[in-house]
């Protein structure tokens, strides 16, 4: 062996590029696969509320995804719900003070086949209304446009919706009492929101497609609608968490089978049997 002779590394020795011409352990060379993927990340940047939502659901496992519809099951089903008025309503010496309830904190939007409904049960509604009311006046509808030119129901001076009653104790509705009355269904008469509280379905758009979050109103979506927050502990009903009461969607149960069809209550009473109670925020 020659004294003095020192190896020096091999060529072959040296990491090979790989395919982008980038060696291993180093970032990779731009191409224009790599920047079409910063595009689509950046249109993240973009996207609404309602979508952002929808994405930490699914992240989480927590989302029922039908052909069209994304279910919330943090709130349809994690959630605990029960309409009952008493809890809503302050009453002293048999006059009500304070009135909590959806019916007079949230001001309800109509649709055209609301309107169309409501026009038509008008009459029978009067009937059961007192002399002095102001739908007694055949010239005034129950609802109004607002700033946002939506058609919204009306309310009295107090800011609840005309069609409130107060009786024993609870607050009842005068289109659905006529509707018990008269052998109707609520469902077809009454307007869909009202049906649905708090149930609440927002429309977004994802890759192109239009889809329905079917999700409800409260504390953890408050950021998704335009409601004021202070609101919330006022309504009983959306905090009221006692581990007695039933699943939301168990509850509007008929109405979402009515709307979605009978596999979806299916599929939500299979999610209620493998999901163990989470802690409401």
């Amino acid at each position: 062996m020659a004294i003095g002779w020192r190896a020096r590394p091999s060529r072959c020795l040296r990491a090979a590029p790989d395919y982008n011409g980038a060696v291993p352990g180093r970032p990779k060379r731009r191409d224009s696969s790599r920047v079409a993927g910063v595009r689509a990340a950046l249109r993240e940047l973009e996207w609404t509320g309602v979508r952002r939502y929808v994405q930490i659901l699914r992240e989480a496992g927590d989302l029922l995804a039908t052909r069209d519809a994304d279910f919330d099951l943090r709130e349809l089903v994690d959630r605990r719900f029960e309409c009952d008025s008493r809890k809503c309503l302050i009453w002293r010496g048999g006059q009500m003070l304070v009135d909590s309830s959806c019916c007079a904190r949230y001001r309800i939007e109509l649709t055209s086949l609301d309107r169309e409904r409501l026009q038509a049960m008008l009459p029978l509604v009067r009937e059961r209304l007192p002399e002095s009311h102001a739908l007694q006046d055949e010239r005034q509808a129950p609802w109004v446009c607002d700033e946002d030119y939506r058609m919204v129901m009306a309310e009295d001076d107090h800011g609840v919706c005309p069609f409130v009653q107060y009786d024993d104790g609870r607050s009842t509705c005068a289109v659905h009492a006529v509707c018990l009355d008269e052998g109707l269904d609520p469902w077809d008469h009454k307007p869909l929101a009202c049906s649905l509280w708090p149930v609440a379905t927002l429309e977004y758009r994802t890759d192109g497609s239009t889809r329905t979050l079917v999700t409800a109103y409260g504390r953890a979506t408050v950021g998704l609608f335009a409601d004021d927050e202070d609101d919330l502990d006022r309504c009983v009903c959306l905090v009221d968490q006692s581990p007695e009461l039933p699943p939301l969607y168990e509850s509007q149960r008929d109405i979402l089978q009515r709307l979605f069809g009978s596999s979806l209550v299916r599929r939500l009473d299979a999610a209620a049997r493998t999901r163990s109670p989470r802690p409401r925020r």
